[in-house]
């Protein structure tokens, strides 16, 4: 309120040096917003010309400008024109001659290229993920809270600006790679590997929609918004193109054009859920491209992507933190077995038909882990009766009881196969009927992922052992710090690695 008493009126004089908007009958002064003032003008005189009168103007209210904070930027003209001739003084003071502005956390460039931008928020999100990275990599610290802190600290830096650089998804894939790198942290993958899983499993994992998506969603919401604003951007908004040729890289004729021919759907809507319809819709458009859909991983995360609740789950267990880690890897294909470093050529050829921890002559899959690895058998034993024990005292019928071993592979990491799944029970818990017995009660409301993260912190470390002693050239200190291994389905084996 008191920047529109004081400073509403400062450009009112400065309308014969007003720049011209084709399409549009009334010239522009300039902008305006909280105490920022942009002012607008056709040549480096017309602008000398409006600074005198915001001389006058702020003298007669007894105010200052800030200097220091000033630019003068010629937009796609001579930008030597500023640089020639009488200075430009605001007041008794000049005024600096920039080639770049940051103008409300975007930076202009005199060629006005949304590039450019693009290069600025990088190094923006770049800088952000540097403080970032030691939490988003502390292993102590349970998922769900490195993710909240990502979606909060990352992310908005991230799609700052979102509105000017939406449905343009080649424009905005520098911005994406940077978040995709601070994803796989989270979930100890690493950092700069792209070829453990898709990026589409990790966004539906973490429930952290693409860049773009979001960017996008961004750009509608301010379409809608824009012409009930009694601001310029009405008037723009009401300008139709006269010539496609000469208008077809205003923000808004692509606005239109990218609306009409990718978001029909979506406009029939009413304006209060476009915004949302438009994320969805994006993101559902992303993961059905053929260089999504052909990967095992993808094929294989369609059984359990219906159940990434668990990642919410508040955990103090520094086992359990451990565990859901791991739990996360096996979802989304991205857990080191013996058949994919032996494929990556990481250990010997040998392992491609053998377990490296119980040495069976079969490779390491999903199954062979969770249901045959004799390494494994009395820490198996206790998670499945744990398991077993809770659907007893619930006195509800337990999925896992008759079930294939296939089927039970899904079930443990709560996917749903044939109508048959674990959850809500796998990611929520059971509702206790009675609290009479504190045991049962406790029992009860522990989400049976809880129980398998246990079970895969229990033999994480001996599994690292029994696969990476076989390392060929040196150890390997961690799994967020090995190489990477694209395979196949044949690589994996039949059914894409549950067998």
């Amino acid at each position: 309120m008191a920047f529109d008493v004081f400073i509403n009126d400062s450009l009112d004089g400065c309308q014969s040096s007003a720049c011209q908007v084709p399409g549009v009958d009334e010239k522009i002064k300039g902008l305006m917003f909280a105490d920022d003032i942009v002012v607008l003008a056709a040549s480096k005189g017309q602008l000398q010309k409006s600074l005198t009168v915001l001389s006058k103007w702020a003298a007669r209210n007894e105010m200052t400008f800030g200097i220091k904070k000033c630019g003068a930027m010629v937009c796609n003209g001579d930008v030597q024109s500023l640089h020639t001739g009488n200075k430009v003084l605001l007041g008794n003071e000049e005024i600096p001659i920039v080639d770049k502005y940051t103008y409300l956390g975007v930076s202009v460039y005199p060629d006005l290229t949304l590039k450019r931008i693009v290069e600025d928020r990088t190094k923006k999100v770049m800088n952000a993920l540097g403080g970032l990275r030691p939490f988003l990599m502390a292993s102590r610290v349970p998922v769900h809270i490195r993710l909240l802190i990502l979606r909060a600290c990352l992310v908005p830096v991230a799609t700052f600006g979102g509105e000017l650089l939406g449905f343009d998804q080649a424009l905005v894939k520098p911005i994406q790679k940077v978040i995709d790198r601070s994803l796989r942290l989270v979930i100890g993958i690493k950092e700069q590997s792209n070829t453990m899983c898709p990026m589409a499993v990790i966004y539906r994992e973490c429930n952290v929609a693409p860049i773009f998506a979001v960017m996008s969603a961004m750009r509608l919401r301010a379409k809608i918004k824009f012409p009930s604003l009694r601001t310029w951007i009405s008037l723009l908004h009401q300008q139709r193109p006269v010539k496609k040729r000469k208008n077809s890289k205003t923000w808004i004729y692509k606005t239109q054009n990218y609306m009409a021919s990718n978001g029909k759907e979506v406009a029939i809507l009413p304006a209060k859920f476009q915004k949302g319809a438009m994320l969805k819709h994006l993101w559902v458009r992303g993961e059905k491209r053929k260089q999504v859909t052909r990967t095992v991983a993808w094929t294989k995360y369609q059984a359990w992507r219906g159940s990434v609740d668990y990642l919410s789950f508040h955990v103090r267990d520094p086992e359990v933190i451990r565990g859901m880690m791991q739990v996360a890897l096996l979802r989304t294909g991205a857990l080191w077995t013996g058949i994919r470093a032996a494929y990556a050529k990481l250990i010997p050829a040998k392992f491609k038909n053998e377990c490296p921890c119980c040495k069976k002559k079969t490779y390491e899959s999903l199954r062979h882990m969770l249901i045959h690895c004799r390494s494994w058998k009395k820490e198996r034993a206790k998670m499945l009766n744990t398991i077993k024990k809770a659907f007893a005292k619930s006195k509800i019928a337990n999925p896992l009881e008759g079930k294939g071993e296939r089927h039970s592979v899904i079930l443990l990491l709560g996917g749903e196969v044939d109508g048959c799944t674990l959850s809500p029970f796998w990611d929520k818990g059971f509702t206790p009927s009675t609290v009479d017995d504190v045991k049962i009660a406790k029992l009860k409301r522990t989400p049976l992922c809880v129980y398998v993260a246990r079970f895969l912190a229990r033999i994480k470390s001996a599994h690292a052992s029994a696969l990476w002693m076989n390392y060929h050239n040196k150890p390997v200190e961690s799994q967020s710090h090995q190489g990477t291994a694209a395979m196949s389905t044949q690589d994996r084996g039949p059914d894409g690695g549950f067998d």
